[in-house]
């Protein structure tokens, strides 16, 4: 039987460790210092509870850091106080300088960098891991989630592929949301929300499953720019946050050498963007 620390049985920590936990691997959490609520989610989830980090990694084989992007190198700081020779799995979306200090910290022992994705949208998946680089600990999660409702895939590159692909569906996933919101905010602001749930429905859509309309865009730009900055007066004449026209702003600018341009290269019109 398989045996791994999971740090720490948050909702999506907590979900994975029970299908794990269903599937066979014993999986600990350690209950020092963690809320009732995650108390409770932990035992609903069948984890078995140790009373020691020290404890807890004597007896495994990995540990799994699924956390708060902001304090995965706290979690690796705190194990890195230990003797363990085990598998560290850090799968939190973390930036290429913290993944560094990660590292650093739990140096010699290797790091493998991972990265969970949500339920599917008709809820048949409970998570999608994905594993940079490293086929012993990719075997070793696909064995530990065979047959369950987790996906283990390999994604290529090395260390900090895992993370950078989950920072940069993360873009877009987080980002949308929110200015639906800034957008809904202003438009309630000045009394034309329902006008603009009108437009919204007659516009095309342009996801991220659809990157072909960027060279349109960037052909766009040095006018946008403009007119994103007016947007930014506008949420601050009304209370609203104005940062992320600003920075909206600030991309399309990058764009203005494409003025008067065609093309129909993707990568042409997203390698302005590393320019300043």
């Amino acid at each position: 039987m398989t045996t791994m620390t999971l740090l720490h049985p948050g909702s999506m920590g907590a979900a994975i460790g029970a299908e794990a936990a269903r599937a066979g691997t014993r999986m600990l959490w350690v209950r020092h210092g963690r809320s009732d609520v995650t108390c409770r989610r932990a035992e609903q989830a069948g984890l078995e509870a140790v009373d020691s980090l020290g404890e807890a990694l004597a007896a495994s084989e990995a540990v799994l850091s699924v956390c708060p992007a902001h304090v995965a190198d706290d979690v690796a700081e705190q194990v890195a106080r230990h003797s363990f020779d085990g598998t560290y799995i850090d799968a939190n979306p973390t930036a290429p300088n913290r993944l560094d200090r990660i590292t650093t910290l739990l140096a010699p022992q290797p790091v493998v960098d991972a990265c969970v994705f949500g339920p599917d949208a008709g809820r048949q998946r409970v998570a999608r891991i994905y594993v940079a680089d490293q086929q012993d600990t990719l075997r070793l999660l696909q064995s530990v989630f065979d047959g369950t409702r987790v996906d283990v895939r390999p994604v290529t590159g090395g260390l900090g592929s895992a993370s950078a692909l989950k920072l940069a569906f993360s873009t877009y996933q987080r980002g949308a949301r929110a200015l639906v919101a800034l957008a809904y905010a202003l438009a309630e602001h000045h009394g034309v929300a329902a006008e603009a749930l009108i437009e919204a429905h007659d516009m095309p859509r342009a996801d991220l499953t659809d990157p072909g309309f960027i060279p349109t865009l960037a052909a766009r730009g040095w006018r946008w720019q403009h007119e994103m900055r007016e947007v930014a007066q506008a949420l601050h004449g009304a209370g609203l946050p104005p940062g992320i026209a600003e920075a909206t702003a600030d991309l399309m600018s990058r764009w203005e050498p494409l003025k008067d341009v065609t093309t129909d290269s993707l990568s042409d019109a997203l390698a302005f963007l590393h320019r300043e």
